[in-house]
C-alpha cells in the first residue's frame, strides 16, 4: 500500500504541501528580517520619500503662485500642507534636520525654505 502511493504521479500529499509552505514561510521571514535589519530599507525609503515630498512641495507652491495668494502665505503654511500627506509623518514646527517617519522608518531630512522664486527643497 505504501509503495503504491509513492509511485502514484497524480500530485503531492497534504503533508508534502504543508512542509513546502513551512519552508517558504521560514525563508520569507529570514529575508524580511535581513532586509529591515540592513540599510537597504532606509535607502529605499530615502529614494521614495524625498522625490515625493519635493513633488508635493512644488505642487502646493505652484498652486499658491497661480492663485496669486503667495504674499499672504508663509513658508510655514506650505510646510503644514506638505505635512498633511498620508503615509508620511513629521512635525512641521521642527527645524533642520526634520525627522520624517515613513512606513515605520525614521529619516532625517533637510529642507530649504521656499520663497517667491522657488519652492522649498527636501534633501
Amino acid at each position: 500500500m505504501f509503495s503504491s502511493r509513492i509511485k502514484d504521479p497524480r500530485g503531492f500529499t497534504l503533508v508534502e504541501l504543508i512542509a513546502i509552505m513551512l519552508i517558504l514561510g521560514i525563508m520569507a521571514t529570514v529575508a524580511v528580517v535581513k532586509y529591515h535589519g540592513s540599510g537597504m530599507a532606509k535607502d529605499a525609503a530615502y529614494r521614495k520619500v524625498i522625490p515625493m515630498l519635493n513633488a508635493d512641495e512644488r505642487l502646493i507652491w505652484s498652486s499658491i503662485k497661480l492663485d496669486g495668494t503667495y504674499s499672504d502665505t508663509s513658508d510655514n503654511d506650505i510646510l503644514h500642507d506638505v505635512a498633511d500627506r498620508p503615509g508620511v509623518t513629521f512635525d512641521p514646527s521642527d527645524s533642520n534636520p526634520i525627522s520624517v517617519e515613513y512606513n515605520g522608518i525614521v529619516l532625517l531630512l533637510n529642507r530649504t525654505i521656499s520663497n517667491r522664486s522657488s519652492p522649498g527643497h527636501w534633501q
